[in-house]
Parts: C-alpha cells; structure tokens; sequence
C-alpha cells in the first residue's frame, strides 16, 4: 500500500511537466530542472509479455459498404473462403408491353478496389440463389450467466459466421482475372429461365414482381462465392450491385433495346460470410471451443487475421514487480513493439496498414477500446513504419503509459490483458494478417519498452 500510495502521489505532481514533453523518453525535462541530479531515467525492456492466439466470437460484417468475395490459402493460418450474401430490390416501377422480348439477365458488381492476394490469378465467381430469408437475431438484454458483451456487437447485424442458405445448383458462373483497381464492373451472366420468368411476371404485374416486400419474399437474394483454392480476395461496393434484366420490345416496328434494374441500394441487407478451414495447421484446435491458443503451442508465435476473428492477446502478469524496486518513483513512458516476422508478408500479402488494441480479461472478449494516453477520444492506431535507412518494415509501436500506470496502481490485474487486433470499423471489411514472434526472438517479437524515473 505505501507503494501504491507513493507511485500515485508522485506521478501527480508531474504530470503537467511530462504532457508537455515531446523529447525521447529518456530525456523528458526530469534531470536539472525538476530533480538536479539526484535522479535518472532508466529503461527497461525484459519485462515478460504473455502472449496468445485468441479466436474472437463473431465480426459485423453487415453495414461496412464493403462486400469480399475469394479466397487464399495461408500455411499456417489455413485457407480462407469469404462469400458474399446479398439482397436486391425490385427497382422502379415497370410494366414491359406484352410484345417484349427477353435477352439476357446480368450480375453486376462494382469493385471497390479493395484486393489481398494475387489477383494475376484467375477466379471463377460462382452464384446462387440464397433460399432462406435474410433476419438478424438481436442479442439479449442479459445473458443468464451475466457475461459481458464484445465491444464489436451490433444490433440487427450479421457477422462472419452468420450462415444462409442458398441453392446448391449454379444460377450463374463466370472466370475472370479480377481488375479491383479499374474502372470495368464485374459482369456475370445468370440463368434465361429467371430472366424470363422475371419478364412474364412484369407483363402479369403480379405482386411478386411490384410490390417490394412480396419481391424479397420471392426472390430472397444470390449468394457469391469463388472455386476453392482460390489465390485472392476482392472487394465490391453493395450498393452499387444490380441485376439487370436486359429486353427488346418494338418502337415504330423496329425493336429496341432496354433494360430494367434490380438495385441493391441502401436499404437490402448484405454481409461476408468468412470461414477458414485450419486443418493440418498449429492453429487446428483453434474453435469456438477452444478460442485461445498459448504462444508455447504455436511455436511462440500469435497471430492476427482481420475476417476470420484471429487476433492477438498479451498480458503483463509481471508488471507489478516493478513495485519492488525501492528506487522507482514513476513511469514516464511505456511502449508496446510489434515486429512481424521478416518472411511472412510480401507484395501480395502485405502487412495491415493500422492495428489496434482493445482492452480484455478471461473472457477473451474485446471489452472496451483502449484509448490513447491521457485521452478519452482518440483510439489507439499504430500505422506500420518503414526503416529509412534499409527501407525494411520496422512495425508498430503503441505508446500505453496510463495503461501501465493504472496495471502498477491495481493489485489483482493478472487476467487483465490487451487484444491486437485491426480497427473495429475495419476488421469486418478486410483479410490481412500477421505473423508474430512471441518468443525470445532478438528481431522479432512481441516486446514491452518501460522507461522510469528513479532515484540515483
């Protein structure tokens, strides 16, 4: 308790002095000026990290304006399928003359320039017709056994492993080099009898075809996958996914062409059903059922990969031996370091662009996002670096001073943990993933970076 007491009323009295501070740690204005010389800064960087592979419940992927589509094979991750599940509206209001005449029914979706993998690689798109009704289930107010929620919940939202039926017969098919980065659309063409079937209705104007809600009743929605193995994911814009009814019909004895859209709009659910087969991997076990996996049976490495829920824990159960030492009175910055393993990002699976951290216990749960120090606004974002000097990837690095301080000032912390994991608005929307060394790697590893003041 003394400790406690001491290490809090110190850290009080200056922390005006080390908010305005933008020097290294090491030289933070508290030699001369604050304490003469009878103190010194000290860094420490052997402070044990617990590290774990953990399997997050579910991701939102509903609402994110981005739908993924492929697929990549991983050799320790496994391979990753996702597939796109979306509904369609039955557009504005159309009555085709009774001399119309059918031409061709068309899939169209809109790159949103959004890729991972190799997309030199043909992928063969594959369509079906999704046979149950798209419906969200909301989450209980309580759950009986009083567990706290994931951060990442949303209400009326389907997530990753949210599951729909469809079809096992083919409505449509096509193989193409995807273009993410241009301006073409992706067109695949479906099945005449739907077509046709669509434009008897129009001439009929039944229900199924002019009402909205009997529309989605019949004609629930497509389902859009790749043939596995496939070696890239793409991503498409929702909103801007049509089916398009192509049709002639006779103007002054000549027949013309026209169509009518089907549109997705912003009102039709739609989410990314990711699934990742790890059989034959050190991250086999790795379920629902058994959602952490230690670092010592992963050969002392974590992972992370945004889509599939597989993200990164550490703990400092250790930390309050710092405690112990007689001469510490504060600490003045603490930094977490994240190196990913040299071979295992290229060109075609580059590393993610920002991670997070989210605060965690033995739930596993990401229960509240970790904020920046002295913040209660602005999340923690590290952005990957680059080493100037040899242009090699440097990785990231998340200053978590007050995160340190409140694990110092609270006895009992041993199961409080942080998840590293992609940003909440983006995890659901991208697959990129990481590898990391939790062991005693000199290059690469999960390392925890303390600097203190002390008395000499």
């Amino acid at each position: 308790m003394r400790m406690k007491w001491r290490f809090t009323l110190t850290w009080s009295a200056v922390l005006s002095v080390l908010m305005s501070c933008n020097n290294e740690p090491g030289s933070l204005g508290l030699g001369n000026s604050v304490f003469d010389n009878d103190y010194g800064v000290v860094v420490v960087d052997t402070m044990k990290v617990v590290a774990s592979t953990v399997l997050l419940d579910s991701i939102p992927t509903s609402g994110t304006g981005s739908m993924l589509i492929g697929g990549y094979s991983d050799p320790v991750l496994g391979v990753l399928n996702a597939a796109g599940n979306i509904q369609f509206d039955k557009g504005e209001t159309w009555e085709p003359p009774d001399n119309a005449v059918f031409d061709s029914l068309v899939l169209v979706l809109q790159y949103n320039g959004y890729h991972y993998g190799d997309t030199s690689v043909a992928l063969t798109f594959n369509v079906h017709r999704i046979t149950q009704p798209f419906k969200t289930y909301e989450l209980p107010q309580f759950w009986v056994d009083e567990r706290q929620y994931s951060a990442l919940y949303k209400a009326s939202s389907f997530y990753n492993s949210s599951a729909i039926r469809h079809d096992v017969s083919l409505l449509g098919a096509k193989t193409v080099r995807p273009r993410p980065n241009g301006s073409d659309s992706l067109s695949i063409r479906l099945d005449d009898n739907l077509g046709k079937e669509w434009i008897k209705l129009a001439k009929e104007q039944s229900v199924a075809i002019t009402e909205a809600d009997k529309f989605t009743e019949y004609f629930k929605g497509i389902a859009i996958s790749t043939t596995s193995p496939s070696e890239a994911v793409v991503g498409f814009t929702p909103v801007d996914t049509k089916i398009r009814l192509y049709y002639r019909e006779y103007s002054v004895e000549e027949l013309v062409q026209k169509f009518h859209e089907f549109p997705v709009g912003t009102s039709q659910p739609y989410f990314t059903k990711v699934s990742a087969n790890r059989h034959g991997t050190i991250l086999e076990s790795l379920t629902s059922e058994n959602e952490e996996l230690s670092s010592s049976k992963t050969r002392e490495n974590v992972f992370i990969q945004a889509g599939t829920g597989v993200v990164a824990k550490v703990t400092f159960p250790h930390i309050r031996k710092m405690l112990d030492l007689e001469d510490l009175l504060l600490v003045n910055s603490a930094k977490l370091i994240l190196v990913p393993i040299e071979d295992s990002y290229d060109g075609k699976f580059p590393l993610p662009q920002d991670l997070t951290l989210f605060e965690t216990n033995k739930t596993n749960l990401p229960l509240k996002q970790l904020f920046t120090d002295f913040n209660v606004t602005e999340e923690q974002r590290a952005s990957i670096t680059i080493d100037p000097e040899f242009d090699e990837t440097s990785g990231y690095v998340f200053t978590i001073t007050e995160y340190m301080q409140e694990l110092l000032s609270t006895e009992g912390n041993q199961e409080q943990g942080l998840l590293i994991m992609p940003p909440a608005d983006e995890i659901g929307k991208v697959v990129e993933r990481t590898h990391l060394n939790a062991g005693e790697s000199p290059n690469y590893r999960v390392k925890l970076k303390i600097w203190y003041t002390r008395k000499r």
